[in-house]
C-alpha cells in the first residue's frame, strides 16, 4: 500500500513537509532576496518494500512569480535512491498562489536495512531569468521490517482462528460427552469415531497453543520472520482443530438422531402394545358379556 505524505513549498518562505522526521528547520538561502527554509513534520513508518509518495505544494509569498522545473528526494539506502517529480513544462506559480504541483513517488527497497536512513528534499526553480537549486539537510525515515507488518497481520489471523478452534472443540466435546452409553452396534461405533475425532481436534489445538506461544516468544524478540513463520503455522494447526472438532460433533449428531429415532420407534412400539391389550381385555370383556347372557337365557 502505498502512503502519501504532504510536501509543501513556500515561496517567499519554501517548506518542505516529509516523511517521519523531527520538526527542525534547515538552513537558508537568500537568492536575489528570495528566502529558502524548510520544517518537517512526522508520518508514519516504511516497510522494507513499500511504496510512498510525497505531495509537493508550492504557495508562493514572494513579490515575484516563480517556475518550478524540478522537485526530487534523495535516499541514502543502496540501489534506486533518487526519485525526480519532473515536468514537461515548467509549472509556473504566481506571486501569492498555493498550487499542488504533484506528487514524488518513491520505494523502499526490499533490502533496505532496518532502521533509520537519512534523506533530502530538492527543488529547481526559476526566477527573473535566473535559476535557483535548494535542498534540506538530511532529514529522517524509518524502515522497519517488512516481516513485522506481516507479522502483524498474521498475529491477529492466528488469534482469531484460535478462538474459533477452542469453542470448536468446546462444543465438539460437550456434544459427546451427552451421548447415552447404550446404543446399538452402529450407533457405538459412530460413537468411536467421534471420540477419536474429538482426540485428534484437541491435539491439534493443543499444538496451536504451544506454536502461538513459540511465536510470540520470536516476535517480542524481533525475530520477525521466524514469528511469522510459526504464526502460518499456528493457524493451519487451528484450522485443523477446528475441522476435527466439527467433524466429531457431526457424528455425535448422528448418534443423538439415530437415538431420537430409535426412542420413538419404542415409545410407538409401547403403544401398538398398549393397545393391543386394552382391544385384548376388551375382547375378553364382550366374551365374558355374551357367555353371562347366553348362561341367564339358558
Amino acid at each position: 500500500m502505498k502512503k502519501s505524505v504532504k510536501l509543501a513549498f513556500f515561496l517567499l518562505f519554501i517548506s518542505l513537509f516529509a516523511v517521519q522526521t523531527p520538526l527542525g528547520h534547515a538552513q537558508s538561502i537568500n537568492p536575489e532576496g528570495v528566502t529558502l527554509s524548510a520544517s518537517g513534520v512526522p508520518t508514519m513508518e516504511f516497510s522494507q518494500g513499500a511504496n510512498g509518495s510525497v505531495e509537493a505544494w508550492v504557495e508562493n509569498n514572494g513579490t515575484e512569480a516563480v517556475d518550478v522545473t524540478l522537485v526530487s528526494a534523495s535516499f541514502n539506502w543502496s540501489g534506486l535512491n533518487v526519485f525526480n517529480l519532473t515536468f514537461s513544462s515548467a509549472v509556473h506559480v504566481n506571486s501569492g498562489d498555493e498550487l499542488l504541483i504533484g506528487e514524488v513517488n518513491f520505494s523502499v527497497p526490499a533490502d533496505a536495512t532496518v532502521g533509520y536512513h537519512s534523506y533530502y528534499l530538492y527543488i529547481e526553480f526559476t526566477s527573473q531569468g535566473e535559476q535557483y537549486t535548494w535542498q534540506t539537510e538530511d532529514k529522517l525515515i524509518w524502515v522497519e521490517d517488512y516481516y513485522k507488518g506481516q507479522c502483524d497481520q498474521a498475529l491477529s489471523t492466528a488469534a482469531s482462528k484460535l478462538v474459533t478452534a477452542r469453542d470448536a472443540v468446546n462444543n465438539a466435546q460437550s456434544t459427546v460427552q451427552s451421548i447415552e452409553t447404550t446404543q446399538s452396534g452402529e450407533d457405538a461405533a459412530l460413537l468411536a469415531q467421534a471420540q477419536s475425532k474429538l482426540e485428534e481436534a484437541q491435539t491439534y489445538l493443543a499444538q496451536a497453543e504451544d506454536v502461538f506461544d513459540n511465536a510470540s516468544t520470536h516476535y517480542s524478540s524481533q525475530e520477525f520472520q521466524t514469528a511469522y513463520t510459526r504464526l502460518q503455522e499456528c493457524a493451519n494447526l487451528a484450522d485443523s482443530a477446528s475441522a476435527s472438532a466439527t467433524e466429531a460433533s457431526n457424528l455425535a449428531a448422528q448418534i443423538q438422531q439415530s437415538q431420537q429415532q430409535q426412542q420413538q420407534q419404542q415409545e410407538q412400539m409401547q403403544q401398538i402394545i398398549l393397545y393391543s391389550i386394552l382391544i385384548a381385555i376388551a375382547a375378553a370383556t364382550i366374551i365374558i358379556l355374551f357367555l353371562i347372557i347366553l348362561k341367564r337365557r339358558a
